[in-house]
């Protein structure tokens, strides 16, 4: 299944599509929900959020876990940056991004030439 949602910037949808590329239990519905989200942002200094707004009549996910999957970007002579992909009463929440050490983290923060690391909870693993 494609992200599809157009209120994500180029650079969200790419951070979006990475964190959603490993196969995990129920990444099919969880990226329906977010092709109908509504999309808000919290970006301060320390930390950027993707905020996702579920539309009424879209099927909550079978996943307990909070975090179902993460993403580390590893780039060289810097802290590692840290994706959260939340879940919410069987909804996406959050896309919470920072780096490892809490300093400073731009809006545009690119995966370019860094080492991507994908991790699963063991509840969502095919």
């Amino acid at each position: 299944m494609a992200l599809e949602n157009s209120e994500l910037t180029d650079c969200e949808k790419k951070w979006m599509e990475l964190i959603l590329s490993k196969k995990f239990l129920h990444r099919d519905e969880v990226i329906n929900q977010i092709n109908y989200a509504k999309v808000t942002r919290e970006y301060t200094d320390y930390y950027l959020a993707l905020k996702f707004c579920i539309e009424e009549g879209i099927q909550p996910v079978r996943i307990r876990t909070g975090v179902p999957v993460e993403m580390r970007v590893y780039k060289k002579d810097y802290v590692p940056i840290q994706f959260l992909l939340h879940i919410t009463c069987g909804y996406v929440s959050e896309l919470e991004i920072f780096k490892a050490d809490s300093s400073n983290i731009k809006a545009e923060s690119s995966l370019t030439d860094g080492e991507v690391e994908i991790l699963l909870n063991p509840e969502v693993m095919c």
